[in-house]
């Protein structure tokens, strides 16, 4: 939709960025679907390819940091595991505001020898976006995020791992939506 945007608009520097951007993103989730696992780098650079696209996308509606140690490239975490997470920071928490940029920040990092993912947006909630979808009358389902679940529950199974993925409703003083929050708890693969 955003590259027949730019196309429509006849904005050819814009078109030409959006499809090489998008092209090398789609080269290298193809490539990283090939294994069970992949080095956090590739990960973070595919997410980082995913994310400027929907900035360009989105029209700066949004900002994104992305943190992490050092040591942590060191290991390898379940292919397409963080991008679900974020789209629906994006899609479902950020694009339903209305008063703030959005702001989603990415840290990995290791907790008491496991790898803890966290994806931490400022945008509507939870709560609010399942009533923004109701009020719409939108009954299209995401799965990304039920079908990461469904992968981790599996690979816990097969493996005897520990991989959970925690969701936090973050509030203010007032108690009032304040955005989510995302752990994703994962035993160090080398």
């Amino acid at each position: 939709n955003s590259i027949q945007c730019f196309i429509y608009e006849n904005n050819k520097e814009a078109s030409n960025k959006y499809l090489t951007r998008f092209s090398k993103l789609m080269r290298l989730t193809l490539d990283n679907s090939q294994h069970q696992t992949i080095p956090i780098e590739k990960e973070l650079e595919a997410l980082q390819l995913y994310l400027d696209l929907e900035l360009l996308r989105f029209e700066d509606k949004f900002e994104y940091n992305i943190n992490f140690e050092d040591e942590v490239l060191d290991y390898k975490i379940p292919t397409l595991l963080i991008q679900p997470f974020v789209e629906n920071a994006i899609l479902h928490g950020i694009c339903n505001k209305k008063d703030e940029k959005g702001k989603i920040n990415i840290e990995i990092k290791i907790i008491n020898e496991s790898l803890c993912c966290i994806v931490d947006d400022n945008g509507v909630g939870r709560e609010a976006a399942r009533k923004i979808r109701k009020k719409k009358n939108i009954t299209h389902k995401s799965l990304g995020t039920k079908i990461t679940e469904k992968r981790l529950d599996i690979a816990n199974t097969l493996y005897n791992k520990e991989m959970k993925i925690e969701y936090i409703d973050k509030r203010d003083i007032f108690g009032s939506p304040k955005g989510t929050r995302v752990e994703i708890h994962l035993p160090t693969i080398v």
